[in-house]
């Protein structure tokens, strides 16, 4: 009977202990591109994961990717089509006392390619009584791509074109008054 027992109990299915599969550190951009997550990966459309583009560390998994003339990345669900203005007329203002706003940015993030350069382009909206002072997101390049905030002129409106680089990374601005007596409100479009 005890026989009986054991034999009974060693015969139930014990799962193994789970075994991470890793195969997605052997796609091209897991390699270049190691502090970011597995999750991020693999949520990346194929195309971009065969490539060796340079993940910004604030992509989050199911971000919609554009290419620099504003054509979804193969392979990603279509989207609700309000998304396809998001970086164009985005409305951003700033409190009197000449402090930066927060990040003011597209929920639509730009596939970069080597060598890309991002026209960033802003506005004052006619309501709006005083000037402000903007800065536009870009790259530069150390041991990777570093976020950098690129001034965008001060005044009534204002463009820039900034560094990208092969970069897949949300384009985003800042404002502050100027003069910092006044508030100001303003629109924005980015690169895609």
């Amino acid at each position: 009977m005890l026989v009986a027992l054991v034999l009974g109990f060693s015969a139930l299915a014990i799962p193994a202990p789970a075994v991470a599969d890793d195969s997605y550190k052997n796609l091209p951009v897991a390699k270049a591109n190691p502090h970011i997550s597995r999750e991020v990966i693999e949520s990346l459309p194929e195309v971009m994961q065969k490539s060796d583009v340079k993940i910004a560390d604030d992509i989050r998994p199911g971000t919609l990717f554009r290419y620099p003339d504003g054509k979804l990345v193969e392979g990603q669900e279509r989207r609700v089509l309000e998304l396809a203005a998001e970086c164009h007329g985005i409305t951003i203002s700033a409190l009197p006392g000449g402090r930066w706003t927060g990040e003011s940015r597209c929920s639509t993030a730009l596939l970069g390619r080597p060598g890309l350069q991002a026209p960033y382009e802003w506005n004052t909206n006619a309501a709006s009584e005083g000037g402000a002072c903007l800065q536009v997101r870009g790259f530069v390049y150390e041991t990777r791509p570093v976020s950098t905030w690129f001034d965008a002129g001060c005044g009534t409106d204002g463009d820039r074109t900034v560094n990208w680089g092969n970069v897949a990374a949300y384009p985003a601005a800042r404002a502050k008054t100027y003069p910092i007596t006044i508030g100001w409100t303003g629109f924005w479009s980015g690169p895609i």
